[in-house]
């Protein structure tokens, strides 16, 4: 018989009482493992991977979410998330993080099921869509085929274009080995050369102004005429380049715009510190056979800038407005066909600062631009591509100075007909072919005033028109199991108003001899014609030549990663019969006399010269972490005068350039990015010394340059999603270290008998907060 006595003590003592816990812990865990089981039952699980769709890239940092649940995740390094233990029901997946535009997607989930999705985030600067393009590679060198091209991307584009300006051009400015110290344009220098021998082709189309400017004028001050948010890539030649680009010596910048979201109806609200506007875009029909696209633009900078104190020195007050519209429709699987509109007018007022300014000085001008596009594309089979391009644009502007003289009164008008055709023929070979047709006409009037040493009026009166007509030829060979890359050809060019002809050829050869190593070498000749202005010109003696340029450019591109590279480029550029007046400035001869400025100075092919330096670069690219590059490069730009006889660094001869722009998602709805841009410094153009703290004539061109630009930005990106819209504010500090930098104006008065001189100068942004704001819908 059992002692319960006993039985109790046995517990006090702990052996009973363990046993009893024991049995109770396990009936619990059997409980528990019951009701799991009856829950997972009635639950199921999400899973599924985010991707970009440039790539195919995993994305990090990607909130996804259950809309209207407290269920949400953050994906990891490698894209991945999964959400357990949902009821099952109906729900909205919702994938979002800053610079993407954002993925719903409706479900319905039974219980004990499991759903994966694969999401496609897309760039908030590109088209809205579902699907991946892939690329054998994150650089897409495939694409260049130039030793010193580079390809911007993306949200590169939107950072660094700045809150302050939103301008694309000034992304550009950013480049490895580009040159631009000037706060108020959106024009850049390539190795010592002026922007007005950089093409910019639009949609194949070469532009002649692409600016909001001051009547073609836009070292003054100018903004990019096209909308950044239209873009697709951006592929900037510093050499040699690819023959189906004409008529410019010095680079090309290749841009395309995307069309609109065939996926469905959206909008955006954008409100920077300089501008707003707002963009629409959806497919075209319920068969989403096509798209159309809209956008408006307003801006408010010139009323930002009057109110900032520049001291003693008058800013450029910029204003503009400008509509952007594209249609596209597939009239089969194998054609599309395209029409785009473009219209902008600004102007400059600066009559608040008439008592500071030159008399060559832009004080009031208006400028209006307009372009059709007219573009086809058509596949009739897998080995054949033909683009076709039918476009017409007009150009109007004025220009006034302090005392409401016309610096500037000209009208531009251009047709232009191109096709390009692509045939790929074997597995590493294409051949692409094309020709083109140019109708252009300008007129109007050009009025400089020199001190020689009384003031006198410089006036050019012309009108003129012509057509131009070229084509070409390019054979692209592929050898050593596609490790290397050959190619090869050349382009004819002709122009009515001369008898001149351009004869363009054109070679280049890549070779990888390692995985990790790829070696390119470049060569090509260019030409670029005078404009009309200046064939028609009152100042031209005789007929103008093709300013004349050859190009050598040599790379060596190691990787040291996937999306990691380093990049040493060696160039060297000769050019020739390059336009200038050489007669027009004032300057000390050698023996201390003064040689006056002639007003009606010729207009001379009377420079030659070259370019020559070197550029190393590193560069990451990728969706996760940091991204950007870090540049420097060293170059020199000499230039002989033959009719001057002397010889000096160009007017755009800048030594040392660094470059840098690094961005990183430091949250799924915070992006970080900030950009430094140093150069040391570009010549005040003319015959200047500087003594006893004021500006003399000197005996040597260029031989003065303006004090060291330097520029520090900082930018930050955050989004804000909700169910029904998404909103991303944007803050910036332009100049964060309030670097006073400084650039040339216009020449001023001199006196003829002792050679003082006065030029005039204007200050850029001091520090500079700004923000600005997007709204999707």
């Amino acid at each position: 018989m059992t002692n319960l006595g006993n039985l109790g003590k046995i517990g006090n003592n702990g052996s009973g009482m363990g046993l009893r816990s024991k049995f109770i812990v396990s009936l619990l865990a059997l409980f528990v493992a019951a009701v799991s089981a009856v829950a997972q039952e009635e639950t199921g699980e999400v899973n599924g991977r985010v991707v970009s769709s440039r790539g195919n890239e995993p994305l990090a940092l990607v909130q996804v979410q259950l809309l209207g649940t407290s269920f949400r995740t953050v994906t990891g390094e490698d894209g991945t998330f999964h959400i357990a233990g949902v009821p099952a029901g109906n729900y909205v997946l919702q994938a979002a993080t800053v610079d993407y535009y954002l993925i719903r997607q409706e479900f319905a989930l039974a219980a004990g099921q499991t759903k994966s999705f694969d999401v496609v985030l897309t760039s908030s600067t590109g088209k809205l869509t579902n699907s991946v393009t892939v690329s054998a590679d994150v650089f897409g060198v495939e694409t260049e085929s130039s030793a010193s091209a580079f390809t911007l991307e993306g949200e590169e584009r939107k950072n660094l274009a700045s809150v302050l300006a939103d301008d694309p051009l000034r992304a550009v400015q950013s480049l490895p080995g580009v040159t631009s110290n000037n706060d108020f344009s959106s024009e850049f220098s390539i190795r010592g050369a002026p922007f007005g021998r950089i093409g910019l082709y639009l949609d194949g189309v070469l532009l002649h102004v692409p600016f909001h400017t001051t009547d073609g004028q836009a070292d003054n001050g100018s903004l990019t005429i096209f909308n950044g948010d239209l873009t697709d890539d951006m592929t900037l030649y510093q050499g040699a380049w690819p023959v189906r680009y004409s008529d410019r010596t010095a680079g090309i910048l290749a841009v395309e715009t995307r069309e609109g979201s065939r996926e469905e109806i959206q909008g955006r609200f954008s409100a920077s510190a300089s501008n707003a506007g707002v963009l629409v875009e959806g497919p075209w029909g319920t068969s989403k056979r096509g798209s159309w696209l809209a956008a408006f633009r307003k801006s408010y900078l010139q009323y930002i800038l009057n109110r900032i104190d520049f001291g003693d020195q008058a800013p450029f007050v910029f204003g503009f407005t400008d509509g952007q519209a594209r249609l596209a429709y597939d009239l089969t699987p194998r054609h599309n066909l395209s029409l785009s509109y473009l219209d902008g007018a600004s102007s400059v007022d600066r009559t608040r600062f008439r008592s500071e300014l030159g008399v060559n000085s832009v004080m009031t001008s208006g400028f209006r631009f307009t372009l059709l596009n007219l573009g086809s594309r058509y596949a009739p089979s897998q080995h054949l591509l033909i683009t076709s391009r039918l476009a017409w644009s007009r150009e109007r502007g004025e220009v006034a100075n302090r005392d409401n003289a016309e610096l500037s009164n000209q009208t531009y008008g251009e047709w232009t007909w191109r096709s390009d055709a692509s045939v790929v023929w074997g597995k590493m070979n294409t051949l692409d072919f094309g020709g083109l047709f140019r109708h252009l006409r300008q007129d109007g009037l050009a009025n400089q005033f020199v001190y020689a040493p009384v003031l006198t009026a410089a006036l050019d009166v012309f009108h003129g028109a012509g057509h131009q007509a070229g084509a070409y030829v390019q054979q692209s060979f592929g050898f050593a199991s596609g490790r290397g890359h050959l190619r090869a050809g050349v382009r004819q060019d002709e122009y009515s108003v001369t008898s001149a002809e351009i004869t363009s050829p054109y070679a280049s050869v890549s070779f990888e001899p390692w995985a990790k190593t790829r070696l390119e070498l470049d060569w090509g000749q260019y030409g670029q014609f005078p404009e009309l202005n200046q064939f028609f010109s009152i100042f031209a003696r005789g007929s103008l030549l093709p300013e004349r340029a050859t190009h050598y450019d040599a790379a060596i591109e190691q990787r040291l990663d996937e999306r990691t590279r380093l990049r040493l480029e060696f160039y060297d550029r000769q050019d020739r019969d390059l336009l200038a007046r050489p007669a027009l400035d004032p300057r000390l001869l050698d023996r201390g006399t003064i040689f006056q400025a002639l007003p009606n100075a010729p207009l001379l092919n009377s420079q030659r010269g070259y370019a020559r330096g070197v550029q190393v670069s590193v560069q990451r690219r990728t969706a996760n972490g940091f991204t950007g590059w870090v540049s420097y490069a060293y170059g020199r730009a000499i230039i002989r005068d033959g009719d001057l006889h002397l010889k000096f660094p160009s007017d755009y001869d800048q030594r040392h350039t660094f470059n840098a722009y690094l961005s990183r998602r430091l949250r799924p709805t915070v992006n970080l990015s900030g950009r430094f841009t140093y150069g040391s410094g570009m010549p005040l153009p003319g015959f200047y010394r500087l003594e006893q703290g004021g500006y003399w004539l000197a005996e040597n061109r260029n031989g003065l340059r303006a004090p060291a630009y330097q520029r520090t930005d900082l930018r930050l990106n955050k989004a804000y999603v909700r169910q029904k819209f998404k909103t991303t504010l944007f803050a910036e500090i332009v100049n964060l270290t309030n670097h006073t930098n400084r650039d040339f104006d216009s020449p001023g008065p001199y006196d003829s008998s002792t050679g003082r001189s006065y030029p005039n100068f204007y200050s850029m942004f001091p520090i500079l907060p700004s923000a600005g704001m997007v709204f999707e819908f």
